[in-house]
């Protein structure tokens, strides 16, 4: 982020990766049926043998406290706190205190504000079906993004509906003609004629 500001790969963007993900994108069930926040946070959340996971994931005190911390150190100043957020195993392990700064960062945050992670995209353009299938393709990390700029394309073109032929064709311009690994195209895989 501090070499390229403008550089897609965070949340920042919209990209649905970086920071740690216990609770958020992330839990452990162990084979004895308890549901931790990560492998290296070892007191369970909750039993899957007593209650079902959603209720565990939805309400568990702790996994609560994970999607809403309250950083200490110099996670808790740090400007990408929303972004990163340090690992929370690492301070639980020394100190036990999972909101501690992530000792192992190197990281001297700056004193800027805090960064906030891209919001909702705005609504207004219509999907085809075809295009929601394509879309639902999409590796779910990334999709976010790949929706904003396709929908900034389309509106870019004065259109109001995205269609499975302009995703295919920012996939050409973004990947070549063989396009996303392991994505295949739609049949009509020319630049969109509907312009």
């Amino acid at each position: 982020m501090e070499i390229d500001p403008d550089w897609p790969i965070t949340s920042a963007h919209g990209y649905d990766a970086g920071g740690c993900i216990a609770a958020t994108r992330y839990a452990r069930i162990t084979p004895e049926g308890n549901v931790t926040a990560c492998p290296y946070m070892e007191e369970p959340a909750g039993s899957v043998r007593e209650k079902p996971f959603s209720e565990i994931w939805r309400d568990a005190p702790v996994l609560q406290a994970l999607r809403a911390p309250k950083l200490e150190g110099r996670c808790g100043v740090c400007e990408y706190q929303k972004l990163c957020g340090g690992c929370r195993a690492r301070p639980l392990a020394r100190d036990g205190n999972m909101m501690g700064e992530d000792f192992l960062c190197t990281y001297q945050p700056s004193g800027g504000a805090v960064i906030d992670p891209m919001g909702p995209v705005a609504a207004g353009l219509r999907w085809t079906e075809d295009a929601e299938a394509r879309i639902a393709r999409v590796p779910g990390f990334v999709r976010r993004m790949v929706r904003r700029r396709a929908e900034d394309y389309v509106r870019g073109e004065g259109r109001a509906q995205v269609t499975a032929d302009d995703l295919a064709y920012l996939a050409r311009r973004r990947f070549g003609e063989s396009g996303p690994p392991g994505f295949a195209g739609s049949p009509r895989e020319s630049e969109p004629s509907d312009r």
